[in-house]
């Protein structure tokens, strides 16, 4: 309980810059190590089987991302369930959420492997492979199916983690995951000729070693200050509701997502071809790495903001928000610079033998990236209102980002500009989003202003019930 008082006092009294950096830097090396995860695979695959391999793998992208809006739906809305019970100091029920988040990824786990491997071959069809792809994408995916429950257990219970005050701990966990990946992937690949499959392997070992590492984290870990008990595995949907509640916008945001890559690869193929998508799935690993540090800063900010906020500290709540949106932009400056200057540098890191991947692949991500900056502004403005415990408006503003522009755009802008339509659709919504969002957040930074001169905060720490 003192490690939990501590937290809180952290949470509330220290300086907010200073604090949003301390919980930003772990995460953004975790967020890091998860991103290594699948970029290692597609650079090693892309170098070793080529361009076609890396489009079997850029077709499982969209079954991935549901994967991954499941993972989300739970893990985001059981860690912003947390933050906001420590922040007001209901601590049992804080030990409950993370029991039932645990269950439900075990049980999701399972149903999500199971109906994947059934379906694998005419959902692989259906999301854009080819005679071509359709082998190294079946390899692939069909492999790290088997592997779905533990990577739940390691990808959402991350944020719980986090949530309880242990960013470091969590960033350690992914970076020892994503370095045994990339030794496996190696080994597995070169030497040992395993291709494809091995890649797979690789991913899913070090899934296990993750959520083995974090589930004897939370029972018997000498830093935790939550106990994962068993009495707490029993599904209540008292808790449930909220946190499935909680966790529907990143899920539709994920699931979304996941039509628009559809998307985007079937109007890949269609204005260029297999290469294109290639070339699609190197742009989307280059997006990631230069999104690490604007997804660390989220899920560093995401337990400040969410302790705060419960506490009714809203002047704490308001600064932090304000710090967040200044370092998003910072990053997204720097990293518009870096994909401008050098896109066929970036590229090579996926395979430099193909002339016309290599063209594909810079001009694509030049035109695909222009608007990064604001990509991290409307990042953080949506998760936001994820942290503070307020999901329809995030689900609102990001149905109108991703589905009431994103799609007609990217079905109607190519017919005038062709395969650069394809890749300026993104940027055009982000652009579009940007002036909805930014308006949004100016009027929230003015309520939380009213706010603290009428609330009075809660006290930073507080007695456990029954104690």
């Amino acid at each position: 309980m003192d490690k939990i008082h501590q937290r809180s006092q952290e949470f509330a009294q220290e300086n907010i810059y200073r604090l949003l950096i301390r919980y930003s830097i772990p995460a953004t090396v975790g967020s890091a190590a998860f991103t290594l995860y699948n970029i290692i695979d597609r650079m090693f695959i892309g170098h070793a089987m080529g361009p076609l391999a890396l489009s079997g793998l850029t077709v499982t992208f969209p079954l991935f991302m549901i994967c991954i809006a499941i993972g989300v739906l739970v893990g985001v809305g059981g860690g912003t369930l947390i933050s906001l019970r420590l922040g007001e100091h209901r601590y049992q029920e804080a030990e409950n959420i993370l029991g039932n988040v645990v269950a439900l990824f075990t049980l999701g786990g399972i149903l999500m492997g199971a109906l994947g491997l059934v379906f694998l071959k005419p959902l692989l069809l259906f999301f854009g492979a080819t005679e071509a792809t359709l082998p190294f994408a079946s390899a692939y995916l069909g492999t790290l199916l088997w592997f779905v429950p533990v990577d739940f257990l390691a990808m959402g219970t991350n944020n719980c983690l986090r949530a309880e005050g242990n960013p470091r701990i969590s960033m350690y966990t992914l970076v020892v995951g994503a370095i045994l990946n990339i030794a496996l992937d190696y080994l597995f690949i070169f030497p040992m000729g395993m291709g494809i499959y091995g890649a797979a392997l690789a991913t899913g070992i070090s899934k296990v070693v993750t959520a083995t590492w974090i589930m004897l984290h939370f029972r018997v870990g000498r830093y935790r200050a939550l106990t994962l008990h068993l009495r707490n595995l029993r599904l209540k949907w008292t808790l449930v509701r909220p946190l499935i509640t909680i966790g529907l916008s990143p899920f539709i945001m994920q699931l979304v997502g996941s039509l628009i890559v559809l998307l985007l690869n079937k109007q890949l193929l269609r204005y260029s071809g297999e290469v294109a998508v290639g070339a699609m799935g190197a742009i989307f690993s280059i997006s990631m790495m230069l999104n690490m540090p604007v997804w660390g800063l989220i899920q560093g900010a995401q337990p400040i903001i969410g302790f705060n906020y419960g506490a009714r500290n809203f002047q704490r709540v308001r600064q932090a928000l304000k710090a967040s949106l200044l370092y998003a932009g910072v990053i997204g400056i720097a990293g518009l610079i870096i994909c401008q200057s050098a896109p066929h540098l970036l590229i090579a890191l996926f395979g430099k033998g193909n002339s016309g991947f290599m063209e594909l692949g810079s001009r694509g991500m030049r035109l695909f990236l222009c608007m990064l900056p604001l990509t991290n502004l409307n990042s953080v403005g949506i998760q936001f209102f994820q942290a503070t415990g307020r999901p329809r408006i995030s689900i609102v503003l990001n149905l109108f980002k991703n589905g009431l522009f994103l799609v007609p755009t990217l079905l109607l802008l190519p017919l005038a500009l062709g395969l650069d339509g394809v890749w300026l659709a993104c940027p055009l919504c982000d652009l579009a989003a940007f002036l909805l969002i930014g308006p949004v957040l100016f009027r929230e930074a003015r309520c939380l202003k009213r706010w603290q001169a009428v609330a009075a905060p809660l006290p930073a720490s507080g007695a456990m019930p029954g104690m």
